[in-house]
């Protein structure tokens, strides 16, 4: 039986795309989640979500037309909807692990849907990229936000 891993990244992003392939002779089931708002899909990845591997790799229904409308509406409400979109798509595919390709946009949106909902047994990992923790404890909101998902990781 496959893993499963649920992965909040960014579509558009060539480090998404090498991660994910680095996978593609495991028998793991990918299902991933956009934390930007870009709706264009890396032909990296394109190349993947054609499921010619081992490794099977799907975005969520609608994924790519949702990216942006509520990246712009989750400004104002701290990651609300996607948030909660993504705890509705973790309950339903059961994965074993859920990983957040890069804090800003991807680990944010994994605290709101796991802080205080984390179903046991779930394993959270996250991926810092350059130099978010070192910019970004500079301001006291985002110095309690990745706090937090540290503890939660």
């Amino acid at each position: 039986m496959a893993k499963k891993i649920f992965v909040i990244c960014m579509l558009d992003s060539i480090h998404s795309a090498r991660w994910l392939g680095q996978f593609k002779d495991e028998d793991i089931e990918f299902l991933l989640f956009p934390s930007s708002p870009h709706r264009r899909v890396r032909p990296e990845l394109k190349e993947l979500l054609k499921n010619r591997s081992k490794a099977k790799y799907r975005i969520v229904p609608m994924g790519k037309q949702f990216g942006l409308p509520l990246w712009i509406a989750d400004k104002f409400v701290d990651n609300f909807f996607r948030g909660s979109l993504a705890r509705v798509f973790i309950k339903s595919f059961q994965p074993e692990i859920v990983h957040a390709l890069e804090l800003q946009n991807a680990g944010y949106v994994a605290l709101k849907a796991l802080e205080n909902t984390k179903p046991k047994g779930l394993s959270l990992i996250t991926t810092n990229w350059g130099s978010d923790i070192y910019w970004f404890q500079r301001y006291p909101k985002h110095k309690a936000k990745l706090e937090r998902l540290m503890e939660l990781a």
